[in-house]
């Protein structure tokens, strides 16, 4: 979510406290008039920048159809209190511990403290059959011009 600017934050805290008190969102005229400008277009502007922003869902069709979008906590998403800082960090905490990798064993890699596998042991984590190697063979190479 993107920063709010002092009359959005303003704006929230204005609709915020008419749900609570009166238990419906303002009409745009109080919502102008509470913000001081002089147009309900400009007030439409700043509603539909919260709901593009994702601080407010609309509800088409209905008069006062506003809703605040807030996390299980009642408050917004980028709440600067203590306690829901410490709320967004356990959740993240939470995803990364469910985030299980399995750590990668095979050749070039060294794990610390523990010897390095033997070729039959590596050939068995990657699933590879070994094979005996054919007994070598020299043969003469000869010496000279014996054309």
């Amino acid at each position: 979510m993107k920063a709010l600017r002092p009359r959005e934050e303003k704006l929230i805290s204005f609709i915020r406290a008419q749900v609570k008190n009166h238990g419906v969102a303002p009409s745009l005229d109080e919502m102008a008039a509470f913000c001081g400008v002089k147009s309900k277009s400009h007030a439409h502007r700043m509603v539909d920048e919260l709901v593009w922003a994702g601080y407010l869902k609309r509800f088409p069709n209905r008069a006062r159809g506003l809703e605040l979008v807030q996390t299980k906590d009642n408050h917004l998403p980028d709440c600067e209190c203590a306690r829901c800082g410490e709320l967004r960090y356990l959740a993240q905490l939470q995803l990364v511990k469910a985030i299980h990798v399995a750590p990668e064993i095979g050749p070039g890699v060294r794990l610390v403290g523990l010897r390095s596998p033997t070729v039959q042991e590596r050939a068995s984590l990657l699933g590879v059959k070994l094979f005996k190697a054919a007994p070598r063979t020299r043969t003469a190479i000869p010496l000279g011009g014996g054309r």
